[in-house]
């Protein structure tokens, strides 16, 4: 089994570590030539949930290590939309990680294939590479040039001594504390703010956000192409739940949501049912299709 190059960042607080769980096991089972070194940057206090992600790296023989480095440097900045603080967390990470460079990937994301293929931008000349956002239309409120291009920030792969070398963590802390007003997505709108569009951009099929299934093709071919847009749509590498509406959450409709479940059943926090699923709903459930169509017929009838 090969060592991956890359050290897997992730962040979260205390009521997403469970989730951290599924993405290690899509990240493992969908690449089971690889072992991996996991890194969590967290608020989680609770021994035992962290002990459960390493004992489940290592039955994938791959480690797992936890920081828990101090966070009330962002008490003060803008909470916004669904995020929390925790979203602010990765700004850290480069002065937490040893290695020349490392993949930062949301928790909220399911890995659907090979993660080498992140390998192939390891000598970029930027700071980062990301994938662009189409969902994104401030540009102009973070000063950033009419031609720069916005990303999400919920996968990157990051140059660590880059980063470190231009200071980006401090510029972006400043960035976000001189200019609250314009942060709409945490530390993503800051990290454009500073970088305007200097990243190296990486194709959709590597961050599949959600706005690929709004069939707003003109918009998003302004920035891909229309066989990027299917490829991402087909054979995603990395799926990204963006938004407000979660796959663990019962309400939500996004078509990939089943891949969640797939790799949820083999975590150590198992759950049946998803978040806000009430008795009647799971009643619904148990009820074939074909006798809600036979209800159907008879109330049809009768009006």
């Amino acid at each position: 089994m090969k060592k991956f190059e890359l050290p897997i960042v992730f962040c979260s607080d205390s009521n997403f570590t469970e989730h951290v769980a599924v993405t290690i096991l899509s990240i493992v089972k969908s690449n089971p030539e690889f072992s991996f070194d996991f890194h969590l940057i967290s608020s989680e206090s609770n021994l035992s949930k962290l002990s459960k992600l390493e004992r489940l790296s290592e039955d994938y023989n791959s480690n797992f290590q936890s920081h828990h480095p101090d966070f009330s440097v962002f008490d003060a900045f803008p909470k916004v939309h669904h995020l929390n603080l925790a979203c602010y967390y990765r700004l850290l990470a480069p002065k937490l990680i040893q290695e020349k460079n490392y993949l930062y990937l949301d928790i909220d994301i399911i890995v659907s294939g090979d993660l080498s293929v992140f390998l192939k931008f390891l000598h970029s000349k930027f700071v980062l590479a990301a994938a662009a956002d189409p969902v994104y239309r401030w540009e102009d409120d973070l000063g950033m040039s009419p031609e720069s291009l916005y990303f999400n920030s919920g996968v990157m792969l990051v140059n660590r001594e880059k980063w470190n070398s231009e200071k980006i963590t401090e510029r972006v802390m400043e960035y976000i504390a001189s200019h609250p007003s314009t942060i709409r997505f945490g530390d993503q709108c800051a990290l454009n703010a500073i970088l305007d569009g200097k990243f190296e951009e990486l194709p959709p099929a590597l961050n599949q956000q959600a706005i690929i299934f709004r069939n707003d093709i003109p918009k998003m071919e302004k920035i891909w192409t229309r066989e990027e847009i299917e490829e991402a749509i087909n054979n995603p590498v990395v799926i990204h739940f963006t938004g407000p509406s979660k796959p663990w959450q019962y309400q939500c409709s996004h078509p990939e949501k089943g891949r969640y479940w797939d790799f949820q059943k083999w975590s150590p926090f198992k759950r049946n049912f998803p978040e806000g699923m009430k008795r009647l709903d799971y009643l619904k459930i148990l009820i074939p299709n074909s006798f809600k169509k036979k209800l159907k017929e008879i109330f049809s009838r009768k009006k």
